[in-house]
């Protein structure tokens, strides 16, 4: 068994988290802020639910199958269908009783209902796989909001004894361990940088969704 450090917890940190308890090391993770889920938060505005960060979860994706294997309550989705979806000035997304149109955007000819595909899809870059899962069906709203994931995962970690320790600020790490902000000393065998920082392997993240690798 392993001593593990995960330094983050946000989406990417929880998982990781998670993970590592899975593998049997003893966990545990500091995060800076005096809130978990870094930008997968969600609040209320006016009787509607605004979320920052990721907004769509794709369907069967790793971060989905985590949740599922980890929450005993299966997370409520809200696919979105492309059929109802309107691009201002132009109409329908994608335009199934309209043959010339639905040509015209498989093509490549229309460059709003393009623009507007990647937008959603992929925040404006071209991820062929992610615009294929958005005209499926598979990109999906979080009907509880990306706080409610964070809680569930949280909640799950600290029931298997994993502790979250919030306004905790890394400022140095050695190799055994790492040295908080008040010069508290933490010791472990691994370090998981999971803060969002530039350190190490950069994590892949595909914009509306977080895609979660961190092998």
């Amino acid at each position: 068994m392993k001593r593990v450090l995960v330094v983050g917890a946000g989406i990417h940190g929880l998982v990781t988290a998670a993970r590592e308890h899975i593998a049997k090391n003893q966990v545990f993770i500091v995060e800076k802020r005096k809130r978990i889920g870094g930008r997968g938060t969600s609040e209320e505005s006016f009787g509607h639910q605004l979320e920052h960060g990721p907004h769509l979860l794709l369907k069967g994706g790793e971060l989905h199958k985590m949740v599922k294997k980890l929450s005993k309550v299966k997370p409520s989705l809200r696919p979105l269908r492309p059929n109802k979806i309107l691009v201002v000035g132009h109409g329908i997304l994608y335009p199934v009783n309209n043959p010339k149109e639905m040509l015209n955007l498989k093509m490549g000819r229309d460059q709003v209902r393009e623009n507007a595909l990647r937008l959603i899809s992929g925040w404006g870059q071209d991820i062929p796989e992610r615009r294929k899962a958005l005209l499926k069906g598979r990109l999906c709203v979080v009907g509880e909001g990306w706080a409610g994931l964070i809680g569930r995962l949280a909640s799950t970690l600290e029931e298997v004894g994993v502790p979250i320790q919030t306004g905790m600020k890394i400022t140095e790490s050695y190799e055994g361990g790492v040295v908080t902000s008040k010069g508290l000393k933490i010791e472990a065998d691994e370090v998981r940088m999971c803060d969002g920082a530039p350190v190490g392997d950069a994590i892949k993240v595909a914009t509306l969704d977080v895609v979660l690798d961190n092998r």
